[in-house]
């Protein structure tokens, strides 16, 4: 019933937009007959020929410029016509006439349109101006307010006192009845006579208050007491309803009208009683409303009695609803709202039949308030309880709209707004209508469908007031879809079937239809066209990655149902890794047909997708969970980390191709291939580090120190190879940001080196000088001494590089220089550890350690000095001065005061020789360090 409800729905707005279309080009094709209608006249008017004063018939008018044209004869102000109207009848005139300048003739006439009329002044303006001195403000209150305050006073004093006498039964009905008809005529008759003597004001107060007291009579005659029978009933109250209105035209009195239309809305409240009939309280005000909407339209001034009475009827329903209203009385309610928007319903439109151009805008206003209080009445008393119900309703009254302005729009006349509310009426009620008649991924995709369709239908017939709708049905399937259950996380998630489900329908109808409606939008010819063209696309875009995004994380849901420990860790592990995948690959085909098409929306989408998956995979790929199941290289990480590796490239590549179409692709590239280098150092990194972590799992402590500390070895290493590749390519292909990042992977390395030399594994299970560190902190001086190398050109472009050669050379040295303490100090660790001798001994081996530091540093600072001369490296001297320095302070502060006697001479006779060898080198080789 539902897809029933939404096709007749769909096809019912398909016949809205097609007949605006269609009665609009049947008033372009009238104005045009109009147009060539005037121009014929004009024609006419200027070539009969003019009798002068003296009866002599004048000679044929020579239009020159020296020669005034013959005056024009009055015309009746014609409507005017639009440009491309106008554009097309000036040729016609310049070819039949082009001797006469007809056609600035015509272009005077069309340029002297008349400007609506005012309607004239308020009430209130009228009474101000009529007492602006003391005297007639006294007039004024005296004469008439007072007046017409005593008729409502004594018509309200009659009704209570029948009412007392109806409760106490002092008269027979009858009789009751009867009396009040005698006074009202009474009145009736008494006005006629004061008003023949002058007392005009007087007199309309008489007649006001004699017929709110027939009012008062026949209603009671019938609803109250039943003394007449329904028929009789009508009859009466048509008489009573002729007579004010009869009265009201002798009078030509606004106020005799407003006092019998008080009088009339206010008997069912005066008389009102638990016995009463709803079917007698609906036919009084149905031709109560009747007769005051034939006054108002035999007297176009009193237009003030059609809004009154309208809030009048609503008012008189809407009490009895709250006060006397039962379920088993809703089909008479219903039918009673039905008939009071059919009366003022059928009174608008006899207003666009006969054109009427007064009060116009209030009229309109009177219509849209009928149908909102009866839709809104409507809506109270059926969708609490019957919801679908009221979505036949909806769909009925906006089908009876629909069918009007198919019916009435080649008759509508200019400046009348009635095709716009009409049509946005029905399209309102329509939408309503799917939502009461359907609900959740139902009504999203039939909302989508409409959209579309108001959006085609719309741009296709140039017809404004239906495709700015459609963009507010847009908005509100875009609402509901999220609001709806199971629209983010499905339930019950154990029934879930990728793709085979309503919620997949819906964002793919909704999708579809923004991304057609951004084809059709392209043939919008609005100042708002591109705006709504990029909020589309940004819309759709959107749509596609929840609509992945959810069914995704609800697969791996429906995994992790039932599954317990490790298992359901790893399944929601690998949950997030699969939305971080998804939304890489999304990117792609959003990145390469944005670029392709140069649809800047689709570009940025795709390039954020790209984000959200790069940061979802960094934060995700950073740690194996559970690391139990790791395996290494072979797991699902590495496997997202390499997509997003190859995704990053891919964007790469294609952005630079197109650098010239956007200015901020360069920094895009820039971003890009900064992300490409951190992905790939973390991929590493994350790697080594799961690996150590899943073989430290059932490890003994000392067994996971020495992992652990191998770890960091690896790592740096590692890290120290994977600058080199950046450094070596950031060199060759110029990329700065290649660059800055190689080096700071070094500066990673080598932190990770100087850890290590401090930080050594247990001293009784170290190798000697095959150990982990001796491997690798030589690597790590080889690749400084490389990026030394690959760098040294390129300081003329970046001088920034001159720091960081600096920062390396220090580096290089200082390695060394921990390379021989850290091998030295865990040596004799190593044998103090695995020794068994006593304190004395363990004492003397300290002495002869720190003898072996001094002689193994300055054999080092030795060695460098050597080399540098030998190699005219003047960073390596200045390193080896550097240490001699900490050697000699050392020498002197520590072993002078620690060291005993034959290490102490050992110590400082070591000291003499490598400065006196280190002076005779820089002696030997003065001239060539000079020429160096």
């Amino acid at each position: 019933m539902a897809w029933f409800v939404g096709v007749v729905l769909v096809a019912l707005l398909g016949l809205v937009v097609w007949l605006a279309s269609r009665a609009g080009k049947l008033e372009d094709h009238a104005l045009l007959l109009e147009a060539e209608m005037q121009s014929v006249k004009t024609r006419l008017i200027r070539l009969e020929p003019v009798n002068s004063p003296d009866g002599e018939l004048q000679e044929e008018l020579e239009v020159t410029s020296a020669v005034p044209l013959p005056p024009r004869r009055p015309r009746a102000a014609s409507r005017p016509l639009v440009p491309e109207i106008q554009a097309l009848a000036m040729p016609i005139l310049e070819e039949v006439v082009p001797d006469l300048g007809i056609a600035t003739l015509m272009a005077e006439d069309l340029a002297a349109v008349p400007k609506p009329a005012r309607e004239g002044p308020s009430w209130t303006e009228r009474g101000l101006a009529r007492a602006r001195t003391s005297e007639e403000w006294e007039a004024l209150i005296g004469g008439n307010w007072l007046n017409r305050i005593g008729a409502l006073a004594l018509m309200l004093g009659i009704a209570f006192f029948l009412k007392y006498a109806f409760d106490n039964n002092w008269i027979k009905q009858g009789a009751q009845v009867a009396i009040g008809l005698v006074i009202g005529g009474g009145l009736l008759a008494f006005a006629r006579r004061t008003h023949g003597q002058g007392y005009a004001v007087f007199a309309q107060g008489l007649v006001g208050a004699g017929l709110a007291i027939l009012y008062l009579s026949v209603y009671a005659s019938y609803n109250f007491y039943g003394l007449v029978d329904l028929p009789v009933a009508f009859v009466a109250l048509a008489i009573v309803v002729g007579i004010g209105f009869y009265e009201s035209r002798f009078y030509d009195s606004l106020v005799v009208a407003l006092l019998a239309w008080g009088g009339g809305f206010l008997t069912p409240f005066l008389l009102s009683s638990s016995g009463a009939s709803p079917a007698g309280v609906i036919v009084y005000v149905l031709l109560l409303d009747i007769g005051i909407i034939g006054i108002v339209l035999k007297k176009d001034a009193w237009v003030a009695l059609e809004g009154l009475s309208l809030g009048a009827t609503y008012a008189v329903y809407l009490t009895w609803f709250v006060t006397s209203y039962h379920s088993n009385q809703l089909p008479t309610a219903a039918i009673a709202l039905t008939l009071f928007w059919i009366v003022f319903y059928a009174l608008d439109l006899w207003r666009i039949e006969i054109g009427s151009p007064s009060f116009r805008t209030l009229r309109e206003q009177v219509a849209s308030a009928n149908i909102i209080a009866y839709y809104g009445c409507m809506f109270a008393l059926i969708f609490p309880s019957h919801r679908i119900a009221m979505g036949f309703v909806s769909l009925g009254v906006g089908g009876v709209y629909l069918a009007t302005i198919l019916t009435i729009r080649r008759t509508l006349h200019e400046g009348d707004r009635a095709a716009v509310r009409f049509t946005l009426t029905a399209l309102i009620l329509l939408v309503v209508a799917t939502a009461l008649a359907t609900s959740g991924f139902v009504t999203v995709i039939l909302w989508s469908l409409e959209a579309v369709c108001l959006l085609w239908m719309g741009i296709r017939w140039n017809l404004r007031f239906v495709w700015q709708p459609s963009l507010a049905v847009y908005g509100l399937a875009a609402v509901l879809l999220p609001a709806t259950g199971s629209a983010l996380f499905y339930a019950p998630v154990r029934d879930f079937v990728p793709v085979l489900n309503p919620r997949f329908l819906a964002f793919a109808t909704l999708a579809v239809a923004l991304a057609y409606g951004t084809f059709l939008v392209t043939k919008l010819h609005d100042a708002q066209a591109q705006r709504i063209w990029t909020s589309l696309h940004y819309g759709w875009c959107g749509v596609v990655t929840v609509l992945l995004t959810v069914e995704t994380n609800d697969d791996f849901r429906r995994a992790m149902d039932g599954a317990t420990g490790n298992d359901w860790t790893f399944i929601g592990y690998a949950r997030f890794l699969a939305i971080a995948g998804v939304w890489t690959v999304l990117a792609l085909p959003l990145v390469w047909f944005g670029l392709r098409r140069r649809i800047l929306p689709i570009l940025i989408s795709g390039l954020g997708s790209m984000v959200l998956g790069l940061g979802l995979a960094a934060a995700v790929g950073a740690s194996f969970q559970p690391v139990q199941y790791y395996r290494p290289i072979v797991n699902i990480r590495v496997g997202l980390l390499v997509l997003v590796l190859g995704t990053l490239f891919v964007h790469f590549r294609w952005l630079r191709a197109r650098v010239d179409d956007y200015p901020w692709i360069t920094t895009a590239r820039i971003v890009l291939q900064a992300a490409l280098v951190l992905i790939g150092f973390e991929l590493l990194t994350a790697e080594v580090n799961d690996y150590f972590g899943h073989a430290a799992g059932t490890q003994t402590q000392t067994t996971h120190d020495v992992g652990l500390f191998i770890e960091f070895v690896a790592l740096g290493i590692i890290w120290m190879t994977y600058s080199l590749f950046l450094v070596w390519n950031g060199v060759r292909k110029m990329s700065q940001t290649l660059l800055v990042t190689g080096l700071g992977c070094a500066g990673v390395a080598v932190g990770a080196g100087a850890y290590c030399g401090f930080a050594a594994q247990p001293a009784d299970r170290l190798p000697l000088v095959l150990g982990t560190r001796a491997v690798m902190i030589p690597l790590l001086m080889i690749g400084l001494f490389l990026h030394m190398r690959w760098t040294k050109d390129a300081t003329r472009l970046y001088r920034w590089l001159d720091g960081v050669l600096f920062a390396f050379q220090a580096a290089i040295v200082l390695l060394g220089f921990e390379l021989v303490t850290g091998e030295t100090r865990d040596f004799f660790d190593h044998v103090a550890a695995t020794s068994t001798k006593t304190l004395s001994d363990s004492s003397s081996l300290r002495n002869l350690e720190q003898l072996a530091l001094s002689a193994l540093w300055l054999v080092y600072a030795v060695v460098l000095t050597g080399v540098g001369i030998w190699r005219r490296t003047r960073w390596m001297r200045f390193g080896a001065i550097g240490l001699l320095g900490f050697i000699i302070l050392k020498i002197f502060v520590y072993d002078l005061s620690f060291l005993q006697g034959p290490y102490r001479s050992v110590s400082f006779a070591g000291l003499g020789l490598i400065l006196l060898a280190v002076s005779y080198l820089y002696s030997r080789y003065h001239a060539l360090l000079l020429e160096a």
